[in-house]
């Protein structure tokens, strides 16, 4: 789970600067990894908060009939990031 890895992770940054180990490279390069996957996961997260806030205002639903430009067709399924025509 993200509290076991956290734990686990606070534990070894410990451990390191026991040994005397320079941490500033470890957690700068930590920093660039976590800026890179939280743009790299901006569509995801973007499209399941679209799909929440459609499910919860109720926009549409299965058997609707809808319009969306390029596609348009009877709603079989809807997900929370896709909706299947």
């Amino acid at each position: 789970s993200v509290a076991s890895f956290m734990i686990m992770g606070t534990a070894v940054l410990m451990v390191l600067g026991a040994f005397k180990i320079n941490l500033a490279p470890l957690l700068a390069s930590a920093g660039v990894a976590g800026v890179a996957l939280g743009f790299g996961a901006r569509n995801l997260v973007t499209d399941f908060l679209s799909g929440v806030f459609m499910i919860l205002e109720d926009q549409y639903g299965v058997g609707d009939t809808i319009d969306a430009g390029v596609a348009s067709g009877e709603v079989i399924e809807v997900g929370l990031r896709v909706t299947k025509l």
